[in-house]
């Protein structure tokens, strides 16, 4: 009966959310599951842990908490003869499993350093018996070593930054971190990498120069108020360099330069399959 309840008020929170009116209580309506239980979404089974309730939200009803972050991997991913998926930040695993619906994807490769979301995202793999995912509980850096991860407990908020205007306090607890050059296979075709990590998305990229320039990949990586206040645009380019153009990610899934309102941004190398795909036809210029 509570399960059934708390199901309909995320669709009610997620009906009036889409059209840009915010309510209250999806956090304090989550609290009232309890139980473990599993449930589908993108075709897939994902376990839930009432212990991480904020990892969820949407995903309860079957809809991305980025649909636009979605609605862009669905469009590119689609349109490549074959792919590679890097989620840097996976957290349980919302790209993770939908991106395994393509038979493109060769392998994915998936770091989430927090504890209780490694073990769920695991458990999620073993439900619906994936293969071709590499699960890493390890922070993404741009160096081999030993760091304080902070994290909000129940919440999503979680990084190698302390996180500033949480109502809970944030915990702490040592981690190991990898650098991508060291982790993935020298040559992928065709990689997307989406970076997810509170405002350490420079350490990430820092830490996979090499595969960068071998590779060109695709990069989606989160910027918003949050990232703001530990880098900007122009560190990202000098990180990548002149052979990446930069676009901001809209709602609808396509990509404009109006970065002073963004959630995640695209970077795109120059002269690349992806640059082809996503050409003037998927752009909007403002």
């Amino acid at each position: 009966m509570i399960k059934n309840l708390v199901i309909t008020y995320i669709r009610i929170h997620y009906f009036f959310h889409r059209r840009g009116i915010i309510i209250k209580g999806l956090g304090y309506v989550q609290k009232l599951l309890k139980r473990e239980f599993v449930f589908n979404a993108f075709g897939k089974k994902f376990y839930y842990n009432p212990g991480i309730e904020g990892s969820y939200d949407y995903l309860l009803i079957g809809r991305s908490n980025e649909p636009e972050t979605q609605i862009f991997l669905d469009n590119t991913i689609a349109r490549l003869d074959s792919a590679n998926f890097i989620d840097v930040g996976a957290s349980i695993g919302e790209f993770v499993f939908s991106v395994c619906n393509y038979s493109n994807v060769k392998r994915i490769f998936a770091f989430e350093p927090r504890p209780d979301c490694a073990s769920v995202l695991r458990k999620n793999e073993e439900l619906n018996g994936e293969s071709k995912i590499s699960i890493y509980e390890n922070a993404v850096s741009d160096n081999v070593t030993e760091v304080v991860f902070f994290q909000n407990p129940g919440g999503t908020s979680s990084g190698l930054f302390k996180i500033a205007g949480e109502q809970k306090p944030n915990t702490g607890y040592k981690v190991k971190t990898v650098m991508l050059d060291f982790v993935l296979p020298i040559i992928l075709d065709n990689p997307v990498i989406l970076i997810d990590v509170e405002g350490a998305e420079p350490l990430v990229l820092k830490g996979a120069t090499t595969f960068i320039s071998t590779n060109r990949p695709l990069i989606i990586f989160e910027f918003n108020q949050t990232s703001k206040r530990h880098f900007s645009l122009e560190d990202i380019r000098n990180i990548l360099g002149e052979g990446y153009e930069i676009w901001r990610l809209r709602g609808d899934g396509t990509l404009d330069m109006n970065f002073a309102n963004s959630w995640n941004c695209v970077a795109i190398p120059q002269n690349s399959k992806f640059m082809e795909i996503l050409g003037s036809s998927k752009v909007h210029l403002n």
